[in-house]
């Protein structure tokens, strides 16, 4: 008489559910519902440049152009220091796909000073709360370095009395009390 082993069967069904647990976890992030992974920790390193839109005939915009209020958004673009070992296997495994987000440790504020006078403003004055994100929350307020992406796009909250430039220093303060800054020129805004 031959015994069956029903064990076998259960044990079998129980690799392929931690298989696919484990498969999930570490692809998807249940937040995003995009199968996008989980943003790579890192620390923010640099600045690299400041940059103003509209993007128009395979350039930025200028310090010497004019732009509408309504096109006019201030970019800055950083650097990062990955704190994860697998960031070319995620960009091998996401291309185009799901944007390379990163969860920065190091970072505890972002700021804007006018380096020149704006709109009734005076030079050194800190004018965050005149910029805000896609989302709608304003540069003063943004705190939340959980999602970062290497672009960070600003819109004008408001419109310049008269055409002007709006020239800045942003600075990035980090944890440990230091900082670093970069100053830009914008394009004169209509």
């Amino acid at each position: 008489m031959v015994k069956k082993n029903h064990n076998s069967g259960w044990i079998f069904v129980l690799a392929l559910l931690v298989l696919q647990i484990s498969n999930i976890s570490c692809v998807s992030d249940p937040e995003d519902g995009l199968g996008c992974p989980y943003p790579a920790l890192a620390e923010l390193d640099s600045i690299h440049q400041v940059f103003y839109s509209p993007y128009i005939n395979q350039r930025y915009s200028r310090q010497t152009d004019t732009v509408s209020y309504a096109d006019f958004l201030l970019t800055a673009e950083f650097g990062f220091t990955n704190l994860n070992a697998n960031t070319n296997a995620y960009e091998r495994t996401y291309p185009g796909a799901c944007p390379m987000l990163y969860h920065v440790q190091n970072v505890s504020n972002i700021e804007l000073y006018l380096t020149s006078p704006f709109n009734g403003l005076s030079t050194g004055t800190e004018v965050s709360y005149l910029f805000e994100l896609q989302d709608g929350t304003t540069l003063n307020r943004f705190r939340d370095f959980k999602r970062m992406n290497q672009y960070l796009s600003l819109k004008l909250r408001e419109r310049p009395k008269q055409k002007s430039q709006i020239n800045t220093r942003l600075v990035v303060y980090f944890r440990d009390g230091s900082s670093k800054s970069l100053e830009s020129h914008s394009p004169f805004i209509k």
